[in-house]
């Protein structure tokens, strides 16, 4: 698996707070100011979750930090999570040529078990 990304989205006192942190940290932080360069590092990673104040429109993998002030151990234990959700959902879906199987569907493991 490649290294997780915490793309931190206009909270730049946030950053500055989980870069002391870091070295304790299991994900590498970014710090960005701007939409452009959101969705440029956005098409660079494949695991990425990204922390701010509200909702971006098109973009996946987002953690909105709406109720502040928060614990930081509560906050890495809440990214740490969203980072597990990410790393299953993409294990679970294997693409073979043009169809997307999902592991983990119920439908998948009754058909399965009809065909024996």
């Amino acid at each position: 698996m490649s290294t997780q990304k915490l793309i931190i989205y206009k909270l730049k006192s946030l950053y500055h707070i989980l870069e002391e942190l870091n070295l304790d940290l299991n994900f590498k932080i970014i710090f960005v100011d701007n939409e452009n360069t959101l969705n440029n590092e956005v098409n660079n990673f494949n695991y990425y979750l990204i922390i701010s104040n509200n909702l971006i429109i098109n973009i996946k993998n987002q953690f909105i930090l709406n109720n502040t002030p928060i614990n930081i151990f509560q906050l890495i234990e809440n990214v740490n999570i969203e980072f597990l959700k990410i790393q299953f959902n993409c294990q679970s879906e294997i693409k073979i040529n043009d169809y997307t199987v999902n592991l983990n569907s119920r439908e998948l493991i009754i058909k399965a078990l009809n065909l024996g």
